[in-house]
């Protein structure tokens, strides 16, 4: 059986011209789905809530410590990783936590927490090792 993953995101201007769409590796597909899963807040996914992360569940808490940040974030994603990512198995989630000075010079200092998420799992498709580095920074939530 042919399978095609797509590169995220999606150029419409192609489908439109009826070009094919870029397609890309299994390994960046599940590494795009993960980085999905975890922006989601969940309810955001119309046809169902419980998709996404709850790194918007702690996003805006005022001074959690880096202790509970990390283990919250190891729990939430293990868990929506394991719901709807089928392709991969035995998963491990670590996360580091760290603070960070965003201010640019002679700005109002802007500090956030900047959680590295890595995911190690096993590809169900041929039993090799997957790895995945994540990167966000938290209060309030973006990513690089």
């Amino acid at each position: 059986m042919y399978e095609s993953y797509f590169k995220f995101p999606l150029n419409l201007e192609e489908t439109i011209g009826k070009k094919e769409l870029e397609k890309t590796t299994l390994e960046q597909s599940i590494q795009q789905h993960l980085q999905f899963i975890a922006t989601t807040s969940f309810g955001e996914c119309k046809h169902d809530d419980l998709f996404g992360c709850g790194i918007w569940e702690i996003d805006f808490l005022i001074f959690p410590n880096n202790t509970f940040i990390r283990e919250h974030l190891k729990a939430y994603l293990k868990e929506s990783i394991k719901r709807y990512e089928k392709r991969i198995e035995n998963i491990s989630v670590d996360v580091e936590i760290s603070d960070s000075d965003l201010s640019p010079i002679n700005a109002k200092v802007r500090a956030k927490k900047r959680a590295d998420i890595f995911v190690n799992a096993t590809l169900k498709k041929n039993n090799k090792a997957f790895s995945s580095k994540l990167s966000f920074y938290i209060g309030p939530l973006s990513y690089h």
